[in-house]
C-alpha cells in the first residue's frame, strides 16, 4: 500500500460516520476501478441480523404486552415494523453494527467514486435497511427499489415467504424507496413459487435472471444489488457462466463463505441478458478490510467445482 493510500485509510477510519460526503475532503482514493460506471455491477450481502447475533431475542426483548425493550447495545433502539414480535420471526432486522457496517461500505464506495445510479434490494427487512444505510452514506437522493425476485431460498420458509413490509410501511419508516418501481418478480409470483416449491437450480436461475434483467436497464452509473449470501453466490456463479453447484453442504456454508456486507464486483457485458459477466478486483479500499466485519468472500468457495 502506498503512502498516499495509507493516509487515506487512516482518514477513512478516523472521521465520524455522521459527517456528510461533502465533509470527507481528507479521505479520497485516486485509484479508479477500470470499469465504466454504467458497466459495473455490485452485489452485496445484507448486514448483520439480530436473530443470528441474539438467538431468542423475540422472547427476551419483548414484554408480554408486546413492547420492545433492547437489552444489548448492539440492538436497535426502535424497530421498523409495527405489530407483535411474531412479525419478525422470518424477517429479522439489522443489528446496530449491521447498519453501521452498511454505512461504512457506502462511504467506501463514495471514496472510490463508485456512487450507484441504481440501488435494488430484496424485500427482506435487513436488505432494505442495508440498502437504505448505504444510500444515506452516499449522500445522494438515490431511491431504493425493492425487488422480490432477489429474495433468498423459499425452501427455507416452509413454502411461504415472510410477511414483508408493505410499500406504505416502507415509505412511512422512511427508507426512501421508489414507489414507482415495477418489480420483475411480483410478491404474488414469489408466494406462488413458494407454494409450488422451488429447487436449488430454480433458485439460482431466478436470482441470476432477475439481476441480468436489472443490469440490462439503462443507467448512468454502477448498479448496486443488496440481497443475501445466496444472491451473491448466484451472481458469482451463474452470471460468469458457471453452474450453480448448489447442494445441501454448499447451502450450509453460504453464511460463512460470504460474510455480512461483503461485496462482489462484476463487469457487465454489452449484452447483459445473454453474455457472461467477469470479475472485477479491488473495488473496496484495503483499509476497510481491517475488521472481522469486512472479511472477504471466500474465493475458493466461489470457484468450487
Amino acid at each position: 500500500m502506498s503512502t498516499q493510500e495509507s493516509s487515506a485509510v487512516r482518514s477513512l477510519t478516523t472521521q465520524s460516520l455522521t459527517e456528510t460526503p461533502a465533509q470527507w475532503t481528507k479521505a479520497t482514493y485516486s485509484r479508479m476501478v477500470p470499469v465504466a460506471g454504467d458497466r459495473l455491477l455490485l452485489v452485496m450481502r445484507a448486514g448483520e441480523r439480530i436473530d443470528r447475533a441474539f438467538p431468542g431475542w423475540q422472547h427476551t426483548d419483548f414484554t408480554d404486552m408486546g413492547s420492545y425493550y433492547p437489552t444489548d447495545a448492539n440492538m436497535p433502539m426502535t424497530l421498523a415494523k409495527a405489530g407483535s414480535r411474531r412479525c419478525y420471526t422470518d424477517d429479522s432486522p439489522l443489528t446496530e453494527l449491521g447498519e453501521l457496517t452498511a454505512r461504512v461500505i457506502g462511504r467506501a464506495l463514495f471514496l472510490r467514486h463508485l456512487v450507484p445510479a441504481m440501488i435494488v434490494c430484496s424485500p427482506a427487512l435487513r436488505c432494505v435497511q442495508t440498502a437504505a444505510a448505504v444510500a444515506v452514506a452516499l449522500g445522494r437522493d438515490t431511491l431504493v427499489r425493492v425487488e422480490p425476485g432477489l429474495f433468498e431460498a423459499l425452501a427455507w420458509y416452509d413454502r411461504r415467504p415472510p410477511v414483508f413490509l408493505t410499500e406504505e410501511e416502507l415509505i412511512a419508516n422512511p427508507f426512501r424507496v421508489d414507489p414507482t418501481y415495477r418489480p420483475i418478480v411480483s410478491r404474488e409470483s414469489l408466494a406462488k413459487r413458494a407454494e409450488e416449491g422451488e429447487s436449488k437450480e430454480e433458485l439460482y436461475e431466478r436470482l441470476a435472471s432477475t439481476v441480468r434483467q436489472l443490469s440490462a436497464r439503462a443507467r448512468t452509473g454502477p448498479l448496486l444489488i443488496v440481497g443475501h449470501a445466496v444472491t451473491v453466490d448466484a451472481c458469482a456463479r451463474r452470471l460468469v457462466g458457471k453452474a450453480a453447484a448448489a447442494n445441501e453442504a454448499t447451502m450450509a456454508r453460504l453464511g460463512q463463505a460470504i460474510p455480512y456486507c461483503s461485496l462482489l464486483a462484476l463487469r457487465q457485458p454489452d449484452d447483459a441478458l445473454k453474455s457472461s459477466f467477469s470479475y472485477v478486483d479491488d473495488v473496496i479500499p484495503d483499509g476497510v478490510s481491517t475488521s472481522p466485519f469486512f472479511r472477504d468472500i471466500d474465493v475458493d468457495f466461489i470457484n468450487r467445482q
